[in-house]
């Protein structure tokens, strides 16, 4: 019996297992590559599309290819998969991931590593740590806080480089 997929996050279409050699990445390295790699996976995805339209692939390709975009776009895709393992208390994940992959090939692997490590979770504990994200988000100052989760991520704003960075603190007293 196939893992249960935890309701309301995005996953990739169904696809044969990846091949090749696993690498085990840390989180804060899957959210770098996200950050890198999203927009132009999301570029490709959708000229991917438009290739397949233009040359007249069957049914089944388009759907699939459609499916990996919405994806890519979900406000509950990648990054946010990213921040939920976090909030489980994951540390990596092991992907597929090689230098000569496309953006689109390298962030599908993520992806799917992502898909495989929140699946193999107790349903009641991912539901536990997307109520406490969800909470979290809400409490947040604004609708766009610059990060990687929520309304954000469907505008294909990933960067964190908005955000400012908080003042450092000033030691009163101290002569430096």
């Amino acid at each position: 019996m196939a893992p249960a997929e935890p309701e309301g996050i995005a996953f990739l279409p169904p696809r044969d297992p990846p091949t090749g050699q696993r690498y085990r990445l840390s989180l804060t390295k899957v959210g770098q590559e996200l950050e890198n790699y999203l927009p132009s996976a999301r570029a490709e995805a959708a000229g991917r599309i438009d290739k397949l339209l233009k040359e007249g692939a069957p049914e089944s390709q388009i759907t699939y290819a459609r499916g990996e975009l919405t994806y890519l776009e979900h406000s509950r895709g990648p990054a946010y998969q990213t921040q939920l393992l976090k909030q489980l208390g994951q540390r990596d994940v092991d992907a597929v991931v090689t230098a000569q992959q496309t953006p689109l090939e390298r962030v599908r692997e993520i992806g799917a590593a992502l898909g495989t490590r929140l699946k193999s979770q107790q349903p009641a504990l991912v539901q536990r740590a997307i109520r406490a994200l969800e909470q979290g988000m809400s409490e947040s100052s604004g609708p766009d806080t610059g990060s990687p989760i929520g309304k954000g991520v469907e505008s294909g704003a990933v960067s964190r480089k908005t955000q400012s960075p908080a003042p450092a603190p000033r030691d009163k007293g101290r002569i430096r």
